[in-house]
């Protein structure tokens, strides 16, 4: 939501009237698509209706006869007021970042009839996939798009070319703030079920004596962590009960367009689908660390992959050294 606060609004409204003076009276969420903000304008006893939709769109209404007959007295998106200058930007170099392309904002398109949203394609135009972002109360909702786009010339108004197609169910789902800290940690839970193998792939001669050192080959981290994006790698957090055995992964990302862009390569390689995105940076490191890694199968090592969980780094904790 680009307006997110009442003084927000406020100021927005005397940017569209030129009015000094603005009452705020409250607000309504319609859907969570669309929000209307009633507002009485300067020398005004009738309240006058601001209704700004979760992609930036806006009407005013001067009167709430003239919201009921659609008459709106000003009407645009909030990128082209300098409270929304530089969004699509933003929205870009956002998606980069979680979908491993280089994307620029292409316009905004309605999506299943009744949601509107920013429509994405890659730069360089070589990928089939375009992308779909909305913006909600819980963050953005990224969608895949279906559709090849490579072949639109980039001077292609929206309106002349195909419709986009794309995904009913968004792969990633969070707040932008998400990617400012750029600490990930997740806990990974093993079973042993050849311990000797599970030993020889780390290079051990006991279980007792497994450190971060020994690990490190077994999530295949350590090979030129720069080309993975990363700046730090840690191991820790070890526990062995019987045959379970568990661990703790804590990177630190330098380059998330690049971190996010090597974890697709590797899954494609492993399992090729060029279609998958991570739904978190937590996901995309359990992939790149150990689920679709350059080892071989964990069946050939001794050991099974049970589960995975991500982990919330306290502030004491801090992040790998490089």
């Amino acid at each position: 939501m680009l307006l997110k606060t009442e003084e927000d609004v406020i100021a927005f409204a005397r940017h569209l009237t030129g009015d000094n003076e603005i009452e705020y009276l409250g607000n309504k969420m319609r859907t969570w698509v669309y929000k209307e903000h009633e507002i009485r304008r300067q020398g005004r006893e009738t309240p006058s209706c601001l209704v700004v939709s979760t992609n930036g769109e806006y009407l005013l209404f001067d009167t709430p006869d003239d919201k009921l007959s659609g008459r709106s007295l000003k009407s645009g998106h909030l990128e082209d007021t300098p409270f929304g200058s530089g969004r699509s930007k933003a929205l870009a170099e956002f998606c980069s970042k979680v979908t491993g392309h280089e994307l620029i904002h292409f316009g905004y398109v309605d999506f299943s009839g009744f949601m509107r949203g920013s429509f994405l394609v890659p730069k360089d135009r070589t990928e089939d996939h375009s992308f779909f972002v909305i913006e909600g109360p819980d963050g953005l909702s990224v969608f895949r798009g279906e559709n090849p786009v490579q072949f639109v010339a980039e001077d292609t108004p929206l309106e002349e070319i195909e419709a986009p197609h794309f995904t009913e169910k968004a792969f990633w789902i969070g707040e932008e703030k998400r990617l400012d800290d750029p600490a990930i940690s997740i806990r990974c839970q093993l079973n042993i079920v050849d311990e000797g193998e599970f030993l020889s792939l780390l290079e051990a001669k006991s279980i007792d004596e497994i450190d971060a050192t020994h690990l490190a080959g077994l999530a295949a981290l350590h090979d030129l962590p720069t080309r993975l994006g990363l700046n730090g790698i840690g191991f820790g957090g070890i526990d062995v009960n019987g045959p379970e055995f568990s661990f703790e992964i804590t990177v630190n990302v330098a380059d998330w367009k690049l971190f996010v862009t090597e974890t697709r390569g590797q899954y494609e390689g492993c399992w090729g689908d060029q279609d998958w995105y991570p739904e978190s940076p937590e996901e995309a490191l359990f992939e790149l660390a150990l689920a679709s890694n350059a080892n071989d199968s964990p069946d050939m090592h001794g050991f099974e992959i049970i589960d995975w969980s991500p982990r919330t780094l306290s502030a004491t904790e801090g992040t790998p050294e490089p």
